[in-house]
This record gives structure tokens, sequence and C-alpha cells, in this order.
């Protein structure tokens, strides 16, 4: 899993490209995962699907709004629009 986790495309960070979900933590938040604040564990996790799309450490509206899917899903409000919907459609407001 640690090797999976060094693998991951997270996008932009401050110096760049970054990959490696671990690094990206690090380079954006001065911290391991496991030590920083919920909204930007959230963050990290709404950059997977698409780190190329969203912005870490900006006024990203597109990424506060996966973010706020995810935090519905995880908090039992909605579910997603089957197996595929990697977007979480089922979870829009």
């Amino acid at each position: 899993m640690v090797l999976w986790l060094a693998t991951l495309e997270m996008g932009r960070g401050p110096d760049g490209w970054v990959t490696g979900f671990h690094k990206m933590s690090e380079s954006m938040f001065g911290s391991p995962p496991g030590a920083i604040e919920a909204d930007e564990y959230l963050s990290l996790l709404a950059v997977l699907v698409a780190p190329g799309r969203y912005n870490l450490g900006t006024d990203d509206q597109a990424l506060q709004e996966r973010k706020d899917r995810i935090r519905r899903l995880l908090a039992g409000e909605c579910v997603p629009n089957g197996n595929s919907d990697v977007w979480l459609e089922g979870c829009n407001s």
C-alpha cells in the first residue's frame, strides 16, 4: 500500500508537479496525512480523480465542490450513481 501511495499523481504543488500522497501532504500542508486537518485530507482525496483539474492551495471552486460531495458521501447523506460514478454525481447538492 505504501508503494502505491508513493506513485499517485497528485497535481501541482508549490514546487511543481508532485507524485506521492504523502509527499503532497508534506509539500502543501507541512505534515504527513495523519497529522493534517480533515479538510486538508479531503483536498488530497479530491484531487486523486483528476490531479490536473484541481488546484490545491488556491480558492478553487471546483475542488471545493468535489470536497463537499466527498464529505456528503462519508456522512451517508448521498450515494454514487453506481460503481462508475467517480465524479460522485449522485452526491451533487
